[in-house]
């Protein structure tokens, strides 16, 4: 077998662990899955206010994907194994994600917003958004963390 072979064999079985998780959370938010020929798409939507949607689509020939996560998007990221693209799903589903805004002091304008998912086992993936108009040289910059809801409440109900 041919690694691109391989690889999408671990993608197939990557899209079926998501569909079989999928129940979990059927109650509390919209999943979907879409082949899409060259990759697959999945989003998953929750119905509680506050919590964080997430889109993805993965590669179907290379380890690499585009990623929404709240309001900010990543594009072409390379991913180090798709046995991250499940605990990525189930942090964000469990409120595990920060969203570090930071701005210029001074002028109030925006210099980056940096995404941080902590999964199951502690380990953080952190996705560093571009820098905006104020400039990362600026000395006085303000930082502000927007904290996401976990789409069902601690005791295991809905929201």
């Amino acid at each position: 077998m041919q690694s691109l072979d391989t690889y999408r064999l671990k993608l197939q079985q990557v899209v079926a662990s998501i569909k079989a998780w999928s129940g979990f959370v059927a109650d509390v938010a919209r999943l979907e899955t879409q082949d899409e020929g060259h990759g697959w798409r999945l989003a998953m939507q929750p119905l509680a206010p506050g919590a964080c949607p997430v889109e993805m689509f993965l590669d179907g020939s290379e380890l690499k994907c585009d990623l929404k996560v709240g309001s900010e998007t990543y594009e072409d990221l390379s991913i180090p194994s798709l046995d991250l693209v499940l605990p990525l799903v189930q942090a964000v589903a469990n409120g595990r994600v920060v969203t570090r805004l930071t701005r210029s002091a001074v002028t109030g304008l925006p210099i980056g917003a940096d995404t941080l998912i902590r999964l199951a086992d502690g380990s953080e993936i952190v996705l560093p958004g571009p820098a905006g108009a104020g400039g990362a040289a600026d000395a006085a910059i303000e930082t502000r963390n927007v904290h996401f809801l976990p789409y069902r409440k601690p005791d295991g109900s809905a929201v």
